[in-house]
């Protein structure tokens, strides 16, 4: 059996912790190939964006969870944080 998409996350996740961001980036997009409305793939993304000041396209990531998941108290965080951010 292959790799699961939980287990391709935990591995993104380890890179965006090592700020690796392109190759996190590179493999949750294929995450999301695999699994379109994976929410943790778009959290994961809208983090690395938001470390890296892209708050527009951070916003519009969790955005994105937030359409899939409207329970996703994370993203509803996140999301209004970057807003905040933006002043």
């Amino acid at each position: 059996m292959g790799i699961t998409t939980n287990e391709l996350l935990k591995e993104a996740e380890a890179l965006k912790a090592r700020r690796l961001f392109d190759k996190a980036k590179k493999l949750i997009k294929k995450i999301i190939i695999r699994e379109p409305a994976c929410v943790k793939a778009y959290i994961l993304l809208g983090d690395i964006e938001c470390e890296n000041k892209n708050l527009d396209d951070a916003i519009s990531f969790y955005s994105r969870a937030i359409k899939i998941d409207r329970k996703c108290f994370q993203g509803w965080i996140n999301r209004a944080n970057c807003y905040k951010e933006k002043g």
